[in-house]
């Protein structure tokens, strides 16, 4: 995701069904998960996300674990159009070392992105195989 102020680590395995459906390439019930040993999630925004938060408590515990998050599992799943918005679910298990003593933390966060948006950011980022370009 192009999302200012994002890094990870980490390996991700699973499956991307993309199917032919009335006249349109969806991707259905995709399952990404995690593999490996575990990975890191950071997440610093910038000062406009980080005034949003300051006026949502939830909100400023979710980016304050997020700024070092430690995923033992992560989970996504994928649903909808190519050509569209896709429905993304994310799971994070883990823990931020220095938040509650390493208390463990779980996420589950949905996102509604254009595919063909995050797939460009990839491609600018890594090259993709020949099969999937």
């Amino acid at each position: 995701m192009n999302l200012e102020g994002l890094s990870g680590s980490g390996k991700l395995e699973g499956e991307l069904p993309i199917v032919l459906g009335e006249g349109e390439i969806e991707i259905r019930n995709a399952a990404l998960h995690s593999s490996g040993k575990a990975g890191v999630i950071r997440y610093r925004p910038d000062s406009g996300t980080s005034n949003i938060a300051a006026a949502d408590g939830q909100f400023a515990t979710a980016l304050d674990v997020l700024e070092n998050f430690h995923y033992e599992r992560l989970e996504i799943e994928i649903n909808g159009p190519a050509s569209g918005e896709v429905a993304i679910q994310i799971h994070l298990a883990g823990v931020k070392p220095d938040y509650k003593d390493g208390y463990p933390v779980d996420f589950n966060l949905s996102v509604d992105s254009r595919l063909s948006d995050l797939l460009r950011t990839g491609i600018r980022i890594y090259r993709l195989p020949e099969e999937i370009e």
